[in-house]
């Protein structure tokens, strides 16, 4: 029981207010990103897993800098790093980092996620149920994802009742092996 990982956001290593746009990032940040998730993996140990969660807000070069800075911790997900919509930018990320990217949080319907699956520009989709098309619009897009073998994962920043729902939508598909919730 319990939770096995945590989300830890990027933006206390780059001095930035959460959600607020931080497009280019160098060397130095780089450097305190990559010691931020060090503390943290130290502080967790190893059998908690780590998201490295931003918030849409960098560009390529630097997804791909704090990506690299994060792979020594073996992270769980590097989420949302990009630009929400799909762009040529996602699968570039996937090729040149090794940390297993998730987004989806903001995406609708299939139209906004089947390419990000007939790119294979990601490792997983992160759905929310209450953006995604509800029950039915997920449920087609885990189906489609699941052709793909991809995972989906459930996003959930609404509470309890949305727990509750997640919990039982990722019981009645195979391709769901997390949910995010809120304690």
């Amino acid at each position: 029981g319990g939770f096995k990982a945590f989300k830890i956001d990027i933006h206390p290593s780059l001095a930035a207010r959460n959600g607020e746009f931080t497009p280019n990032i160098g060397p130095r940040e780089a450097d305190k990103v990559r010691r931020v998730y060090e503390l943290a993996r130290e502080a967790l140990g190893p059998d908690i897993d780590i998201d490295v969660h931003c918030h849409n807000e960098l560009d390529i070069a630097s997804a791909i800098k704090v990506g690299r800075a994060v792979e020594g911790i073996k992270p769980l997900f590097f989420e949302d790093p990009l630009f929400p919509e799909f762009s040529e930018s996602w699968a570039s990320l996937r090729r040149n980092t090794s940390v297993p990217i998730l987004t989806g949080e903001s995406l609708a319907l299939i139209e906004g996620t089947l390419p990000f699956m007939q790119n294979q520009a990601v490792d997983y989709l992160q759905l929310d149920l209450v953006h995604a098309g509800g029950i039915t619009g997920v449920k087609i897009i885990a189906d489609v994802a699941a052709s793909y073998r991809m995972p989906i994962c459930l996003h959930n920043a609404s509470g309890y009742a949305l727990n509750l729902a997640s919990q039982q939508f990722a019981a009645s598909v195979f391709n769901c092996p997390r949910i995010e919730c809120r304690p």
